[in-house]
């Protein structure tokens, strides 16, 4: 990882990636509750992405902010539990932390699917 090229082709890389991963991510809202095709849903979710990139980049810092929090307070524990253990507390760690980051984004593209959310006067409700 000397070479300059090498790291911004890599970070490059990595931030294609996870705008694909996140477009991917929020199509399938479209495609179940709109009856959108995977194209167009794919399409429409890239769409919202870019229009809404200000946002997206305060999530992923702050997605960002939080693994490295996590990761600073897992540190002296896997350093004391050895190569083996530390390795299953991190993966276990990080598990958690994404099942959560997903669980809340899947919750608040439910409640977006329509233009209220439940409980109020005229909120769409999809079961």
């Amino acid at each position: 990882m000397s070479d300059p090229r090498l790291r911004d082709g890599l970070m490059a890389l990595l931030l294609l990636e996870i705008a694909d991963l996140r477009a991917l991510l929020a199509c399938t809202g479209p495609v179940h509750w709109g009856g959108q095709g995977v194209a167009q849903a794919l399409f429409s979710s890239t769409m919202a992405l870019w229009r809404n990139r200000g946002a997206f980049a305060l999530n992923a810092l702050g997605f960002a902010g939080a693994v490295l929090a996590v990761a600073l307070l897992l540190a002296p524990i896997v350093g004391l539990l050895g190569p083996q253990l530390g390795t299953l507390v991190s993966v276990l760690s990080t598990i958690v932390l994404f099942d959560g980051v997903l669980t809340a984004r899947s919750t608040s593209a439910s409640w977006t699917a329509s233009d209220r959310l439940p409980g109020q006067a005229g909120a769409q409700v999809t079961r």
